[in-house]
């Protein structure tokens, strides 16, 4: 069935396109940065979290965008070590299809407003 869905979709994958360079950070999670915060300050407040929370063991590229969604930018923030939190948070975003399908969304929602 898959098959069939990819020889006749249409649509085209989703390529992130972020305006900056960020080392460490996946083009996804820059692109989800500018998107989400237009706010320089709060975007590097954003970076600085990113880079720290993907340095812990729970850190991969799926559970930082989760996290962002959430509105978690501190890595000492209490929530992180609430696993019922983190059930929460990764129900929406659970991998890294679902992740880019959000991040698109997010393209699509600020290219709406503008």
């Amino acid at each position: 069935m898959s098959f069939f869905k990819n020889l006749f979709n249409k649509e085209e994958p989703f390529v992130p396109t972020p305006t900056q360079d960020v080392p460490g950070l996946d083009p996804l999670v820059v692109h989800a940065i500018e998107n989400l915060f237009p706010d320089t300050e709060n975007q590097k407040q954003a970076f600085d979290f990113s880079q720290k929370f993907l340095q812990t063991k729970k850190g991969n590229t799926v559970s930082l965008l989760a996290m962002l969604k959430m509105g978690i930018l501190e890595i000492d923030n209490p929530l992180l070590s609430n696993g019922r939190f983190w059930m929460d948070a990764m129900h929406d975003i659970s991998d890294m299809r679902s992740a880019k399908k959000w991040v698109q969304s997010l393209t699509k929602s600020q290219d709406q407003a503008e």
